[in-house]
């Protein structure tokens, strides 16, 4: 669900899986985007699971933008991503509402960041710490990609 894509709340998207009926079709859930859209964890457990095979991970600001400044709503989805734990969005409440399989990856596109690190270095500089990912341990946490989307 992506607010600039008009998809506004989780219900939607599982009424898009629920109208084209293939087997294949599932929601990914994007820390960034559900928080904007305010999406609840009531509205999260509500997603039937075998729908959520995949999550994107970012933090991002407390502070969400008026859904009519599209600027600054692309701006921070596509340039000013934080890393997880950063900012004001609760990443471990919402992975700990999904799978254990669910594969989790990175995605922090930040445009300030690549330019002081570089591309390398701003990836490594993603904290291993799972706890603040998931928000419990798991000895083997499996469904963890180290795939950073930069």
């Amino acid at each position: 669900m992506a607010v600039v894509g008009g998809s506004r709340n989780a219900g939607a998207g599982t009424g898009v899986i629920d109208t084209v009926k293939r087997p294949n079709a599932g929601i990914m859930l994007d820390t960034l985007h559900a928080s904007r859209a305010y999406t609840t964890m009531e509205e999260i457990e509500a997603i039937p699971k075998e729908m959520l095979n995949m999550a994107h991970i970012c933090d991002g600001p407390a502070e969400i933008p008026d859904p009519s400044d599209k600027e600054s709503l692309i701006f921070t989805g596509r340039d000013a991503r934080y890393y997880p734990g950063e900012g004001g969005i609760d990443i471990a409440g919402m992975v700990r509402r999904l799978r254990d399989d669910t594969v989790l990856s990175i995605e922090l596109p930040n445009l300030e960041r690549v330019e002081r690190y570089g591309y390398m270095e701003h990836g490594a500089q993603v904290p291993p710490d799972n706890e603040r990912i998931s928000g419990k341990k798991r000895d083997k946490l499996k469904s963890f990609s180290r795939h950073i989307s930069l």
